[in-house]
C-alpha cells in the first residue's frame, strides 16, 4: 500500500471515529457487540457440548430459533452488512474490486451507527468483497463505515495467501501482514483491547472465522478442557473448533458491560457438509440446515430466558438495531434494502412482522438454487448448468426435515401460487 492510500486510512479513521456533534453523543445510548460464528447451523447448537457460554446467553436473553441467513459466507455477511438479499459471492481474492462488491453509496449498518455517533469496528473476517473507488481491498471495510478494522482478513484464512489458521493474511487498518498468531486468538485479543480502550457509544462486529475449515484441533489455550492426544475425526474437530470459539466469546463478553450493552451472536450460514450431521443439506443448499442461523440477543429491555421460532432473517439486523437504540431510519429504506424491524419481538415476545423470507445462491457453474419461506411453507427453485427448472414445497412445520417434495399436491396448489408470485417479486 502506498503512502496516499495509508494516509487515506488514517483520515477515515480519524472520521469515523471522532464525535458527531451534530448528533450529540449520548452516553444514554447502550453499545452494541455483533458476533459472528462462521458455518455454524442453528440446529448444530443442540448436539455439541458443552457450550456454557452460548447457553448463558441465552438464559439471560432471547434465542430466535428460525433466523434465515443465506447458504454460503459471503452473501450472508453482505444481508448482514447492508440488509439486502444477495445471491452472489463478492468475488474471490484481492487484489482489486471484486465482482459482487456493495457499491460505495449502499447504506451499511456501520455507517447508520457512524451517522448516530457511534464509534465502530470490525474484527475477523469481512468477505464482503473490495471497494468500488479503489483497488486496494484492504480498504474497503473502511469505505463502508468502520472507522477500524483489525486482524482482518478478506475471506478465509486458506485463501488470499494464507494456508490455515497459524498461517493467514492479516489487516490492521489497512496494513497488511502475514500472521503466525492463532486466528481466533488475534480476533479475540484485538477486538477486547479496542472495547476496554474505546469511549462509549461504541459498535464492533467481531467475525470470527471458527468453526469454518480447514478442521483442525484447537491450541489448549484456547480450549475449557485440555484437548485429545490422539486422532480424531473431522467431525470431532469441528465441535472442538465451535467450543473454542465459545470459549473465546466468553472473554470477550467478560470485558462488555453487560448493563449498557446489546449482544447479538450470530453464524452466516449452515455447517460444512463434511462435518454436518445432515449431508447433502447443509452449507451451499437452501435447506433449513443450510440458512437457519443462530441468532441470539441479549441486552437491556430485552427478554431473558425465552427461545421464540419466529420468523426473521440477518438482513433484519439492520432495522431492528435502529429501533432498539432509538435511531430514526431512513424513511422509506432505500430500495434495496429489505431489513424489517423486529425489535417488539426481542421486548416483549410479539410476532415477528416477517411474513416471508428470501434466499438465494448462485454458483459459477451457471447454478442456482432459491427460496421463498414463510413460517409454514417453503418454495426452492433450483436451475442447473443448463438453465433446467424445477421446484420443490416443502410443510416446515409437519415436515422439519424437508423430506417430501408437496409440488405435486393439487390441496396446496394456492400456496404453491402465492410463493411463486413472492420469488417473482424479488427476482
Amino acid at each position: 500500500m502506498n503512502r496516499n492510500s495509508l494516509l487515506l486510512v488514517s483520515a477515515l479513521v480519524f472520521v469515523s471515529n471522532a464525535p458527531l456533534s451534530a448528533q450529540h453523543l449520548s452516553a444514554q445510548r447502550p453499545d452494541v457487540l455483533i458476533v459472528i460464528a462462521d458455518d455454524v447451523s442453528e440446529s448444530e447448537l443442540n448436539a455439541v457440548k458443552p457450550l456454557p457460554t452460548l447457553g448463558r446467553l441465552q438464559a439471560e436473553g432471547i434465542r430466535i430459533t428460525d433466523c434465515q441467513g443465506s447458504p454460503a459466507c459471503s452473501p450472508a455477511r453482505q444481508g448482514l452488512h447492508f440488509g439486502r438479499w444477495v445471491g452472489t459471492d463478492a468475488g474471490g481474492c484481492p487484489p482489486g474490486n471484486q465482482p459482487g462488491a456493495p457499491d460505495l453509496g449502499a447504506l451499511s449498518i456501520a455507517k447508520m451507527m457512524n451517522a448516530a455517533g457511534y464509534r465502530t469496528a470490525l474484527f475477523g473476517k469481512w468477505h464482503c468483497g473490495g471497494s468500488a473507488i479503489t483497488t486496494e481491498w484492504q480498504l474497503a471495510p473502511h469505505f463502508h463505515g468502520f472507522g477500524t478494522w483489525r486482524a482482518g482478513m478478506p475471506l478465509n484464512v486458506q485463501f488470499c495467501g494464507g494456508i490455515d489458521y497459524w498461517d493467514w493474511v492479516r489487516v490492521d487498518d489497512g496494513l497488511v501482514s502475514i500472521s503466525s498468531v492463532y486466528n481466533t486468538t488475534a480476533i479475540r485479543n484485538e477486538a477486547s483491547s479496542w472495547w476496554t480502550t474505546t469511549p462509549s457509544p461504541k459498535f464492533a462486529v467481531v467475525a470470527f472465522q471458527a468453526p469454518h475449515g480447514p478442521f483442525h484441533v484447537p491450541p489448549a489455550s484456547e480450549l475449557p478442557f485440555p484437548p485429545p492426544t490422539g486422532p480424531t475425526t473431522k467431525r470431532q474437530r469441528f465441535e472442538l473448533m465451535l467450543q473454542s470459539f465459545d470459549y473465546a466469546l466468553e472473554d470477550l463478553l467478560s470485558v462488555v458491560d453487560r448493563e449498557r450493552t446489546i449482544v447479538l451472536v450470530v453464524s452466516d450460514n449452515g455447517t460444512d457438509d463434511q462435518v454436518t450431521l445432515f449431508p447433502g443439506k447443509a452449507k451451499f443448499t437452501t435447506f433449513d440446515h443450510g440458512i437457519n442461523v443462530v441468532c441470539i440477543w441479549r441486552g437491556p429491555g430485552l427478554l431473558r430466558g425465552a427461545k421464540l421460532p419466529e420468523l426473521v432473517t440477518l438482513s433484519d439486523t439492520m432495522a431492528t438495531l435502529a429501533e432498539l437504540i432509538g435511531i430514526q431510519p431512513p424513511v422509506p429504506w432505500p430500495e434495496d434494502v429489505r431489513s424489517q424491524s423486529y425489535a417488539e419481538t426481542l421486548r416483549s415476545g410479539a410476532s415477528s412482522p416477517r411474513s416471508w423470507g428470501y434466499t438465494d445462491y448462485s454458483q459459477t457453474t451457471g447454478e442456482r438454487d432459491t427460496a421463498v419461506i414463510e413460517r409454514r411453507f417453503k418454495l426452492r427453485r433450483l436451475i442447473d448448468a443448463q438453465g433446467a427448472r424445477t421446484e420443490e414445497l416443502y410443510d416446515r412445520v409437519a415436515d422439519p426435515q424437508e423430506t417430501v417434495n408437496r409440488v405435486a399436491v393439487p390441496d396446496l396448489a394456492g400456496e404453491l401460487e402465492r410463493l411463486r408470485r413472492e420469488m417473482i417479486s424479488v427476482n
